[in-house]
């Protein structure tokens, strides 16, 4: 049976840290996954296919599970033992009503905060 992802130590430690990615432990990243700047991943987590996290800002805490096709924007925080669902989005950018003349007015980052435990 094919391994889902790869443990990060060593070598892909290096890569990671290089990226600006914080490791706190032990990990399974799928090698699809797209991990940015100013993220930290907390120990055991499994990062599934074509999984992007995009800081920064982004926490994840230990024993979580990011499943297939999940966006991350920065700003959001997750708790421990967090399992996050298939195709999953987390924005935190949105847009402040504008006047008639253009709806979309300045644009504002609401944070995301999801707690201990959650399933998504």
């Amino acid at each position: 049976m094919r391994q889902l992802g790869y443990k990060v130590h060593g070598l892909r430690r290096r890569i990671w840290r290089s990226r600006g990615v914080e490791l706190q432990g032990e990990f399974l990243i799928d090698r699809t996954a797209h991990v940015t700047g100013g993220v930290i991943l907390g120990g055991h987590c499994r990062v599934r296919r074509n999984v992007s996290i995009v800081g920064p800002r982004v926490t994840i805490g230990s024993w979580a599970y990011i499943n297939d096709g999940t966006y991350i924007a920065s700003d959001v925080t997750f708790g421990e033992r967090v399992a996050v669902g298939q195709f999953c989005r987390f924005i935190t950018g949105t847009h402040e009503p504008g006047g008639p003349e253009h709806r979309a007015g300045a644009t504002v980052i609401r944070p995301i905060v999801v707690g201990d435990g959650v399933w998504t």
